[in-house]
């Protein structure tokens, strides 16, 4: 795999590469892979990231969505993927730097951005303050290859529940291991939502490879109980996470 270093500052890092013999822009921060698109213009709008894909079964679950919330905006790939879909786009993104990396290398659009409004803010501090209702929220936001815990507790989750409007949809993107039987802190995380959500739905990533680590896509919600793709779980073990000293 030929790399192209095209961007370098401090802990990121933006590589162009040819993945299965298409060009793709990846972004890296402290060496951990967290946003990536197709480079041609005629791929561009399509989803790379399976993860990502699976985000939007949140479509079949809810098919009146309009307003949108992501947590965690990164380069911006998925909320330019909505705002293509015509919904209002709301994102959470603590770094102010990043939007300005998305316009230069990951083709953020004027038109895009005209249905984005864009807080650079933490994803949590947003959620306790807003007032808005929405019918999704997308949580993407990590502290490396983890989830932030801030944004993961059951405190956090009922701050989340509370920007939903009836019947919307809370989407979130976790790590795991592909035996989910050794996935001690996603077990703890759908046990979390379970304590404020009525139903939580597992879909797997369908990754190619052998890695073993895979992501796991979360569709909690107090009206949908299936979705295609959904796994089996037992949460025997799983613990509820509770904030540490977050909020003081």
């Amino acid at each position: 795999m030929k790399e192209k270093v095209i961007y370098r500052k401090r802990d990121v890092e933006i590589i162009d590469f040819f993945y299965e013999n298409d060009k793709v822009r990846a972004f890296f921060m402290d060496d951990a892979l967290h946003s990536a698109m197709f480079v041609d213009e005629d791929k561009r709008e399509s989803l790379l990231f399976p993860y990502m894909r699976n985000f939007d079964g949140v479509f079949t679950l809810n098919r009146e969505i309009r307003r949108t919330l992501v947590i965690g905006g990164g380069m911006y790939v998925y909320p330019r993927h909505l705002s293509g879909m015509g919904l209002n786009v709301d994102v959470a993104e603590i770094n102010p730097e990043y939007i300005e990396l998305a316009r230069k290398y990951f083709f953020l659009t004027p038109d895009d951005e005209s249905r984005m409004h864009v807080f650079h803010e933490d994803g949590r501090g947003y959620v306790r303050r807003n007032k808005n209702a929405y019918d999704a929220i997308f949580m993407d936001a990590f502290v490396g290859m983890v989830p932030s815990r801030s944004l993961t507790s059951v405190e956090a989750i009922q701050d989340v529940h509370a920007s939903l409007r009836e019947g919307g949809v809370y989407v979130v993107n976790y790590l795991g291991f592909k035996d989910f039987s050794r996935s001690q802190s996603l077990k703890n995380e759908i046990l979390t939502l379970k304590e404020d959500f009525a139903h939580v739905l597992a879909v797997r990533a369908d990754i190619k490879d052998e890695a073993y680590r895979t992501n796991y896509v979360l569709f909690a919600s107090d009206t949908h109980d299936a979705i295609e793709g959904m796994c089996e779980y037992d949460l025997s073990c799983a613990e509820v996470i509770h904030d540490l000293e977050y909020w003081g």
